[in-house]
């Protein structure tokens, strides 16, 4: 049965994830970082913390489960134009104008902040009068 499903590819044709195993790995990576567990540690108790990992992973691995064995393989195969390994998929002057432009948009932001911590420096400070 295991061959029977159809697996997602990875970088490399070496490397392969069945649908019911990358699903777990999209459910639960996220709601399982450090942060939220964290944030749920300390806002909602160690109660909810232990109610809230339980249902991610026992939801996440049944569902992967139901993937493996109730759905059709034929629907995870994927076609052979998407699995070649083609790695440019911006244009190369797209790329770099999107790159520019974030180089951009981040100093941007970083001048706001200079310039309110300048002016919240100069506020405070009393200027002797002449």
């Amino acid at each position: 049965m295991r061959n029977s499903l159809g697996s997602y590819r990875c970088h490399t044709d070496a490397q392969r994830i069945e649908p019911g195993a990358a699903l777990v790995l999209l459910m639960a990576g996220p709601a399982t970082n450090a942060a939220t567990i964290t944030m749920i540690a300390k806002v909602m108790g160690r109660k909810s913390l232990a109610g809230y990992l339980g249902s991610i992973i026992s939801g996440a691995l049944l569902f992967g489960f139901m993937i493996n064995n109730f759905l059709p393989g034929s629907w995870f195969i994927l076609p052979e134009h998407i699995t070649s390994h083609e790695h440019e998929i911006l244009h190369g002057w797209l790329s770099i104008g999107s790159g520019i432009i974030l180089v951009l948009l981040i100093m941007n932001g970083y001048n706001e902040i200079i310039q309110k911590e300048t002016r919240r420096e100069r506020k405070g400070q009393c200027f002797p009068r002449e």
